[in-house]
């Protein structure tokens, strides 16, 4: 009589960890990841002065013009970095409209796409100099371009440019102001009954809605 022995050999996968992926337990900041349009530094001049105890600020990487490759590219970092909404972390695609109706319709692609991956588009119409300009003063005036808002800016900031990096440091102790005009803006578009994201929905930005989101006003 024959007795078969059969022995098992357990293989050992050499190099390989498995991925914990959105450990509770994690001690690291809260990120706020930015997708910002091209080579323009106005944005990440500005954005990467909301580093803190609480976050810490990346800017995706490429040079993305139009809204629905930059929602993209900040679908595809935010999953490479493991990021978590329910985390803390957030995730910001920011565009201008800069007077341009076929931007309109891209606009509208991109935010149908951001809404599905937890993402926020913030729209400034026409440009994120909106957003400064709320620093100072409430108006609704129209603006026929963007140079005629940056224009406007060096009424109150002489040196301005897109490249000046001390705008945060110039402007920073009026945020509240900025929040409260920008809000106020956009309840005047609302009010005219002008259609949200489109280019009639102007002079408006949506900037404010991250430093409310951050919990800015907390801390006033």
């Amino acid at each position: 009589m024959f007795r078969m022995v059969i022995y098992v050999i357990k293989s050992k996968q050499i190099g390989y960890k498995a991925k914990q992926r959105n450990s509770r337990s994690r001690k690291r900041k809260n990120v706020l990841l930015f997708s910002t349009e091209g080579n323009n530094k106005t944005e990440t001049l500005y954005l990467r002065n909301l580093n803190s105890d609480r976050y810490v600020v990346r800017f995706c990487k490429g040079n993305y013009t139009n809204p629905l490759g930059m929602v993209n590219t900040l679908i595809r970092e935010y999953e490479d970095l493991d990021l978590n909404q329910n985390d803390g972390d957030l995730a910001y695609c920011l565009v201008d409209s800069d007077i341009n109706k076929q931007k309109e319709t891209e606009i509208f692609k991109a935010l149908r796409k951001a809404k599905k991956n937890h993402i926020q588009l913030i729209i400034s119409n026409p440009c994120f100099e909106i957003w400064y300009l709320c620093h100072f003063v409430y108006s609704t005036a129209q603006y026929n371009s963007n140079d005629e808002v940056i224009q406007k800016i060096k009424e109150y900031i002489p040196n301005y440019s897109k490249n000046l990096d001390s705008v945060y440091e110039l402007i920073s102790n009026k945020t509240y102001q900025a929040i409260q005009n920008a809000e106020k803006l956009e309840i005047f578009n609302l009010e005219n009954k002008r259609e949200k994201y489109k280019q009639e929905f102007s002079p408006s930005t949506d900037v404010y809605k991250i430093f409310k989101e951050i919990g800015f006003l907390e801390n006033e």
